[in-house]
Order: C-alpha cells, then structure tokens, then sequence
C-alpha cells in the first residue's frame, strides 16, 4: 500500500511538471499577448449565454399553450417546466424549425446550436419566441 501510494506521487509529479511547463508558456504567451487573455470574468455561463443572445429573448412574454410548438435548450423533456407545457396543450419538438412558435432556454445549460437555428429562422420570417425558463416558469404559476 506503502509503495502504491508512492508511486502515484511520483507519477502525479511527473504530470504535473508537464502541466506545469505548458502552465507557464501559456502565461508568458498571455503576458506578450493581452487578447490571449479571454475574457478575464468570472460570469456565469447564464450571463454569458445572455449577453451573447439576449437581444433575441422576449420580454414580458405572453405564451400560448395549446397546439404551440416548444423547443427546449438547456432542459430535458422531462423538466417539471416541459412536464407543465406539454400538459397545458403544448408540444415538443427537439429541434427547431419553421413551424417552432417557442424555444425555451435555460441559460446555464444552453448551448448554441438551438439558439442559432431559432436565429435563422427568424431572419427568414419566422415569428419563434425565444422565452427564458424563469419567464415560463413565472407564466405557469399565474
């Protein structure tokens, strides 16, 4: 036991010397090159989600139920929010395509795939919503 546990030291320092060279090039590459620096933040994925699409999130959403088609990003069909939907009258559908009347996000999940097929929808005359969770959430408990 004795010589297990010393030998996975060993080899954790051995990862971590190669880590640690490629830990350092970065910062010195980071140093010579302020933009290889990201964002810097410590944002949430939520807020970066909304500052990438929230220009496209309706505000102070009225929704329709029944016979409306939702899409749902950043949530599984088996949400309680998508359980309500669909009990409501509404349908699920996996993707987005002309016909989708809402996409619900869940920012902290969403990726981007979704949101921009909805994007592009919209640019071809869509009428898609693009509805926050906690809107539908909030809409669901009126």
């Amino acid at each position: 036991m004795v010589y297990e546990n010393s030998f996975r030291r060993k080899k954790t320092s051995i990862i971590s010397s190669s880590t640690f060279k490629k830990l350092s090039n970065a910062s010195e590459e980071v140093k010579k090159n302020p933009e290889a620096q990201g964002t810097g933040s410590n944002k949430s994925d939520s807020e970066l989600w909304l500052e990438e699409f929230g220009s496209y999130v309706e505000v102070a959403p009225q929704i329709e139920f029944e016979g409306k088609l939702f899409v749902f990003t950043g949530l599984t069909k088996s949400h309680e929010a998508a359980k309500q939907v669909l009990a409501n009258g509404g349908e699920y559908r996996s993707s987005i395509s002309g016909k989708t009347d809402y996409l619900i996000v869940n920012p902290d999940n969403a990726g981007k795939t979704k949101i921009d097929a909805a994007i592009e929808q919209k640019k071809k005359g869509s009428s898609i919503k693009v509805i926050m969770l906690e809107d539908l959430v909030s809409v669901l408990e009126e």
